[in-house]
């Protein structure tokens, strides 16, 4: 479980670190979907993100990553996405060529 995790959802967020094209800091919710296409809560221009990419929902105290099959993959601290997947703190998330770091919301910098 996450150290906090009695905190609301929105106590813990997604930092972007690198990627071609910006994207602000994702306060998660209950669920997050990441893609291309406008349809997702959040919208990654990025060529290799797939139009519907991957979730982030909160799940048992704490937050899993879910590929929905995406033509390049999610990964986390490098490491492929194949089953939903636990992130902790300070975990690198990637959805294609975009990178966003797993931080509690009170630590942005």
């Amino acid at each position: 479980m996450l150290e906090g995790a009695t905190r609301l959802a929105s106590s813990w967020c997604l930092v972007f670190v690198s990627g071609p094209s910006p994207v602000s800091t994702v306060v998660l919710g209950k669920k997050v979907s990441f893609g291309r296409s406008g349809e997702n809560d959040v919208a990654v221009l990025d060529p290799l993100v797939s139009r519907q990419h991957a979730v982030v929902e909160l799940s048992g105290g704490g937050y899993l990553v879910t590929d929905l099959g995406s033509a390049n993959g999610t990964f986390i601290n490098d490491a492929p996405v194949t089953t939903p997947t636990r992130l902790h703190v300070g975990d690198q998330v990637k959805f294609g060529g975009t990178v966003f770091r797993f931080q509690p919301l009170y630590e942005m910098k």
